[in-house]
């Protein structure tokens, strides 16, 4: 009956309301792998779409290592000219910095558009107030933080060159060539007899990890030798990783204090970790990953409801771990059973389509993908329901509805329905 039809159309979209709840997250151990062949590059960054950014020295320019492992250019040749740059760092709109031997700082936006923002190419100690017209001395590793604000470690000091183009001296006595910022802003550069010290935006400095040099070990930060380090780096959730060339590890020190080992034989003065919580180090051969060899979980999941079926796009993983992510498949009752699914690229994302489905019947939704490794983690587990199609309502059947009584029967679906979606 038409009306039955107009009782679904009209209820089952509420119980089709996504409804987010955590999949079962399967335990993604470390694997280790050579993930790019761009050898000796000086420092590395992360960019928020989940690719690398690094100097190449050698070749004057600045490269994008992509999920994938391609490698592009972001800048460098004649028309940049760059000369043997060192330091890099990404900021949260995506704007790489990158330092050079000419004692100059530049930015490049998203664009591709490179301009100097620190140094007037002359070598000397930095003089506080424009940054452009000031002498830098050996300007190195570097780090943005969430404002804007540009760290440059320079022979020993640490700069600030401010979003208005302000140079001041944040810190001084760093020992290495490294600087990083966490969302607090505090400052982390090496310090003396392999530590690293920790420099809070009021001035206070502390040692925050090492007690010496050494091989560095797991437990209390402060209480591990550490080797001598050279760039540093944090990530979103502000651990700090100091890539240990000596030791070939990658020492990670949590908010709390606590240090874990990333990887072995994996020697390199710079480590960064993307935020699908792999580190890539920039070891002499080519940079090498330190992290789960199965994909991360696909991102972004969406689900609308057809007649007989389901319709499910989702964005890629953010890191595909040590291949390629050969398929996805999709499970409709939370990780239990799992089928193929072909998916399509729609603009940023991948749709596909599940049919032969029951109208009325709440199936939960989720999408994992495989690579030679394995299956990811699943996404977040969407409830939905497919819908009957909604056929033309006319005058007469209104009339007819209420002269035989189907009014009531309309009202009694509804409650029906409606009990159904509590219950569920």
């Amino acid at each position: 009956m038409w009306y039955l039809r107009l009782a679904a159309a009209l209820v089952l979209p509420l119980l089709a309301t996504p409804l987010a709840a955590p999949a079962s997250a399967a335990v993604r151990p470390d694997a280790i792998s050579r993930f790019s062949g761009t050898a000796k590059l000086a420092q590395l960054a992360a960019d928020p779409d989940g690719s690398l950014v690094g100097a190449d020295p050698t070749g004057d320019r600045v490269v994008r290592v992509a999920p994938g492992g391609d490698v592009t250019e972001v800048a460098g040749g004649a028309t940049a000219g760059l000369d043997r740059p060192e330091g890099v760092a990404v900021g949260g709109d995506g704007t790489v910095y990158v330092s050079d031997a000419r004692h100059r700082v530049a930015r490049i936006t998203p664009g591709g558009r490179l301009r100097i923002v620190a140094g007037n190419g002359s070598a000397g100690a930095a003089v506080p107030g424009p940054a452009l017209a000031s002498p830098l001395a050996d300007p190195a590793g570097l780090a943005v933080d969430r404002d804007g604000n540009l760290y440059i470690a320079d022979a020993g000091s640490i700069l600030r060159v401010t979003p208005a183009g302000t140079l001041s001296v944040a810190a001084t006595g760093a020992a290495g060539r490294g600087v990083a910022v966490d969302s607090a802003g505090n400052l982390f550069v090496p310090g003396p007899d392999c530590t690293i010290a920790r420099i809070t935006p009021s001035g206070t400095r502390g040692t925050y990890a090492g007690r010496g040099c050494g091989r560095p070990a797991p437990g209390r930060a402060l209480d591990s030798r550490l080797g001598p380090a050279a760039y540093l780096s944090t990530d979103a959730r502000d651990v700090l990783y100091v890539a240990d060339a000596a030791a070939g590890t990658v020492a990670a020190i949590a908010p709390d204090g606590s240090l874990t080992l990333r990887g072995s034989r994996t020697s390199g003065r710079s480590a960064v970790a993307t935020a699908a919580g792999a580190v890539f180090v920039g070891a002499p051969d080519g940079v090498h990953r330190i992290g789960p060899a199965t994909p991360s979980a696909p991102r972004d999941l969406r689900v609308t409801p057809r007649d007989g079926a389901l319709e499910v796009s989702f964005r890629a993983p953010l890191d595909p771990g040590t291949g390629p992510v050969t398929s996805y498949e999709v499970s409709l009752d939370g990780t239990q059973t799992w089928q193929p699914l072909t998916t399509a690229v729609a603009g940023d994302r991948l749709a596909g389509s599940v049919p032969d489905l029951r109208n009325g019947e709440q199936y939960a939704v989720v999408v994992w993908a495989r690579n030679a490794a394995g299956p990811s983690p699943g996404s977040t587990i969407l409830p939905a329901v497919p819908v009957a199609v909604l056929l033309p309502v006319t005058g007469a059947d209104v009339v007819g509805l209420a002269g035989t009584g189907g009014l009531a029967v309309l009202v009694g679906s509804l409650l029906l329905a409606i009990c159904r979606f509590w219950r569920h």
